[in-house]
């Protein structure tokens, strides 16, 4: 009944848990409260290195100290991600360096169990052959519940992401649909009243910026934070390809090199078909557009207005526009598919005084 009450007690300790740092420690204390050991620790690995990151005891954690798991006893588990109970290692030189590293005397026996997130737990006894097969489950079945708090976290971290976009969207489509929108009420009943169809041309415009709006919400919503299924993709084959399905006044397009790499192709499309439009909305309309490679991703280039350093912060936010006939929704849908490919897009001026849009850490 004692270990049942035990268990009891650590799952709402992981329930109440609110970071990963407090399920850590949750984990380390429920671990060293329940199972004999000297001192737990939970650590990540980095580059070949543990990294402790909680511990058991009252000692605070040295963040300068690293464990080098080259030629330890815990390196082959950690490298295979499995689970190693192990009953006696003697005072070897690895062993030592594990003591010494975690403020220990003589340790002999150990445990190492993976978590989720990249961490490992570490349970250490100077007692050999003190851990038997109940403590095994047992430690698998704490495991178990901070892997389920962590992935908790993870939800309710992504859900409030969520939140805060649909806020955000609620907010702006209450904003930038009520313009278009009046217009076109105020002057339908502008003709109604008189007559005078004259401003119907007013009238669809408006119609047709709203309907714009509600397509590039849609768009930025569906496109989400994931990828879809990633294909081979040659640079100049899209560009191309999008170039044709955009209305571009007297713009020009110039391919500059071409470049194979992976990506959603629907999304790519999405990416290139938004920059062509931002750039013949804000230029000229014999604005002039680049597309190049360069050693580690592509650039959008154009000979429009440029972007002034003020605006660059808030260019990729939805709803910026600074074009009398932008929606404000297409950069943001460009940084959204950047941002789910694992890329980086940075806005830098052109060679010929417009924009420069350049996305790197393209594979």
């Amino acid at each position: 009944m004692e270990l049942d009450s035990q268990i009891d007690d650590a799952i709402r300790a992981f329930l109440d848990a609110s970071t990963e740092t407090s399920v850590h420690q949750t984990l380390v204390n429920v671990t060293a409260e329940m199972v004999p050991v000297d001192l737990c620790t939970v650590a990540t690995v980095e580059e070949g290195t543990l990294e402790v990151q909680v511990r058991s005891d009252d000692r605070p954690v040295d963040p300068d100290c690293r464990l080098s798991l080259n030629g330890t006893v815990l390196e082959p588990s950690i490298a295979t991600g499995s689970a190693e109970f192990i009953d006696d290692i003697g005072f070897t030189r690895s062993a030592a360096t594990h003591a010494n590293t975690h403020g220990q005397g003589d340790v002999r026996a150990l445990f190492v169990v993976p978590i989720a997130n990249g961490g490992v737990l570490l349970g250490t006894a100077s007692t050999p052959g003190v851990f038997d097969e109940a403590d095994r489950t047992l430690v698998e079945r704490l495991v178990s519940y901070a892997d389920a708090a962590l992935a908790r976290l993870t939800r309710e971290e992504e859900e409030l992401v969520h939140h805060d976009r649909f806020e955000k969207f609620g907010t702006v489509i209450t904003h930038d649909l009520r313009g278009p929108l009046g217009v076109a009420h105020g002057y339908t009943e502008y003709c109604q009243d008189t007559g005078d169809l004259d401003h119907l041309d007013t009238v669809l415009e408006a119609l047709d910026r709203a309907d714009q709006i509600i397509t590039d919400l849609a768009t930025l919503i569906q496109q989400g934070q994931a990828i879809g299924t990633s294909e081979d993709v040659s640079l100049a084959s899209i560009v191309t390809d999008c170039w044709t399905m955009i209305e571009t006044a007297e713009a020009t397009l110039a391919i500059d090199g071409d470049l194979e790499f992976s990506g959603d192709r629907s999304q790519l499309r999405h990416l290139f078909e938004n920059l062509f439009r931002n750039a013949v909305v804000h230029g000229d309309e014999a604005v002039q557009i680049t597309v190049g490679a360069m050693a580690d991703g592509f650039y959008v280039e154009n000979t429009g207005l440029g972007i002034p350093p003020a605006h660059r912060d808030t260019l990729f936010d939805p709803g910026f526009t600074t074009a009398a006939t932008g929606t404000g929704y297409g950069l943001a849908i460009v940084k959204q598919i950047v941002d789910a490919h694992g890329w980086t897009i940075t806005v830098t001026d052109g060679h010929d005084g417009g924009a420069r849009f350049e996305i790197t850490g393209v594979q």
